[in-house]
């Protein structure tokens, strides 16, 4: 999400930086109705307002058109307060003109709110693409919902709760690490496009393909690559796609990897992976590549989730078995294991997080942390820090 914080990073986004549906332009402070309608809107989903851009035809950010800024923070989280219902949370950022102390640009961010929708000027207003709209009575009944489960205890939902097994999903095999997560709204929600849902799947498929392409080619997922083969339908529940085996030899040599999608848009994921080491003496546990898989599968939701109303906050829930024994790669490089070498005790580690659609798609790493990070500190060095390698390699 650009967030800028210094006048050159506004001169940066001048003829580079476009509009998106987490990013609007505003060449000028708008009327008190506008502004509540605005941050309201962008509460769903988060993003930014940046009051003092002018955008062209294109909605790609033209000029630096400064607005006064003498008690206009105060006077924004004044219209937050007694124009929205319920008010949501925003941060203002003053980024002063170096040419006049009086004027400058206001970046307003609002992250997802779990109080969606928010009430401005009698409607919910809500952004789509670029654009403002309203929300219907049926999308609004499901915020609601969404609203009233998203504060609901873990307990109240199991975690993996909705979770479908491919067909042949392995169970309990020792020396096979299993990875399943589930990602879906709190509420059950409707896509768009209804029960059709084979082209938006690969559509996301394709989208976070290409977003993952940083990674190196030892940390690419296999995931994707089993899913790019085409989603059919899984009898009336949903959709499903990839492919899983129970059989050990294959499990040992072959990574896989399958998903279900079923039609209240519960995504389910799993994926498998030998764990044998090269000399096939020792287990090695391949931290990096159950992130790998983790990111492909919170990218590719986050993706599939953008467009579909009442989805604005998720549950990602992760199941990791089979790990047992294992040492990391960091400290064997899947060939050197002694007895000393801390390994991993959990024989079914599970975690969950809130997370919504464009931090799934724009900082998976960050989810991923979040429900990964517990597990891998208890085996994988400090000074090995998978997510850190990661990110040096962005």
């Amino acid at each position: 999400m650009w967030r800028p914080k210094t006048w050159e990073d506004l001169n940066s986004a001048i003829g580079v930086i476009a509009e998106a549906p987490d990013l609007d332009f505003k060449a000028e402070l708008t009327s008190n109705k506008e502004i509540a309608k605005d941050i309201a809107a962008m509460s769903i989903q988060g993003g930014v307002i940046a009051y003092g851009v002018a955008e062209d035809d294109q909605a790609v950010a033209k000029q630096i058109t400064p607005v006064e800024l003498h008690q206009t923070p105060e006077k924004l989280q004044q219209i937050v307060d007694s124009a929205i219902s319920p008010s949501p949370i925003i941060d203002i950022q003053v980024i002063t003109d170096p040419t006049d102390s009086a004027k400058g640009v206001l970046i307003i961010s609002v992250p997802p709110s779990r109080l969606a929708p928010h009430y401005a000027n009698t409607r919910f207003p809500a952004r789509s693409g670029t654009t403002t709209r309203y929300l219907d009575e049926r999308e609004i009944a499901a915020f609601y919902e969404q609203r009233r489960a998203s504060f609901a205890s873990v307990e109240e939902t199991t975690i993996l709760a909705g979770h479908m097994d491919p067909v042949d999903a392995p169970h309990g095999i020792r020396g096979i690490g299993m990875l399943r997560m589930v990602i879906a709204p709190f509420a059950p929600a409707r896509h768009p496009r209804g029960v059709y849902l084979a082209e938006p799947l690969e559509e996301a498929v394709a989208t976070a393909t290409r977003s993952l392409d940083w990674l190196s080619h030892s940390q690419q997922s296999a995931a994707l690559d089993f899913l790019d083969k085409g989603w059919a339908p899984r009898g009336s529940v949903g959709w499903h796609a990839g492919e899983t085996t129970d059989n050990f030899e294959t499990l040992r040599k072959v990574r896989t990897a399958a998903a279900a999608c079923t039609h209240d848009l519960t995504m389910s994921f799993f994926t498998t992976l030998g764990l044998e080491g090269e000399d096939g003496q020792g287990l090695c546990a391949y931290e990096q590549i159950w992130v790998a898989e983790a990111l492909a599968f919170l990218t590719l939701a986050g993706h599939f989730f953008t467009d579909v109303p009442g989805a604005a906050i998720l549950r990602a829930d992760v199941s990791m078995q089979g790990l047992e024994g294992s040492a990391s790669w960091a400290s064997s490089h899947g060939r050197a294991f002694s007895e000393n070498q801390l390994k991993t005790q959990d024989t079914d580690y599970r975690e969950r997080t809130q997370t919504n659609a464009n931090e799934a798609t724009k900082e998976p790493i960050a989810v991923a942390r979040r429900l990964l990070d517990r597990l891998l500190i208890s085996f994988v060095p400090q000074e090995a820090d998978v997510f850190v390698r990661l990110r040096s390699t962005l």
